[in-house]
């Protein structure tokens, strides 16, 4: 239930999936949802945004990891992630990014699991670029910057159904990764003498 959960927010999001098409989709009989998940369609929805936080987390990490340096790894994900969109025939897009614009306004519980699944991201992308070198305020800065063109890229290339905002995307951010981590850091200067 929570895989075709995680499915159908990511093609529709929140409002336009219905209990009866997870269950349908699934093959669960209706008695094992609500023993499941009591709360219904809100907690399912909850409890699904976080194992995709954790699929996409694990993607990143492996990302990161396997790559020396932290603008190949950027670029690596972005080029895949527009191949998956690519692969879908532009339906399958970021599942929080279609729930957090379908539903977080509305729902308190889903708009905390759109805030930590980001979150989440967020603390990869900044670890990963402090390990190679930056700044914590700037490996911050970035990973703030790289979330949100990429989640810009995903609109755009749905949109138009064609994935060039992604090579866009993974060219420039691997530009400014490249150069914040390829330049000198300022010298520390001691306590000036009079």
């Amino acid at each position: 239930m929570l895989r075709t959960t995680a499915q159908l927010l990511q093609r529709q999001g929140f409002h336009a999936t219905g209990l009866k098409q997870i269950l349908d989709e699934s093959g669960a009989p209706r008695g094992s949802l609500y023993f499941h998940f009591p709360g219904g369609k809100e907690q399912l929805a909850v409890e699904a945004l976080h194992e995709t936080t954790a699929r996409i987390g694990r993607a990143i990490e492996r990302t990161l990891s396997g790559h020396k340096r932290p603008q190949d790894a950027v670029r690596a994900f972005v080029h895949g992630y527009g191949e998956v969109l690519r692969r879908s025939n532009f339906v399958e897009g970021c599942p929080v990014a279609t729930v957090t614009l379908d539903s977080a306004a509305a729902s308190e519980p889903i708009r905390a699991a759109c805030s930590a699944a980001y979150t989440h991201w967020h603390g990869q992308l900044r670890d990963g670029f402090v390990a190679a070198g930056l700044r914590s305020n700037r490996a911050d800065e970035l990973a703030t910057f790289a979330l949100a063109a990429v989640e810009g890229a995903l609109i755009l290339s749905r949109a138009h159904h064609d994935t060039h905002a992604f090579d866009v995307v993974a060219d420039q951010l691997a530009a400014l990764i490249h150069a914040a981590v390829d330049s000198p850091r300022p010298a520390r200067r001691g306590p000036r003498r009079h």
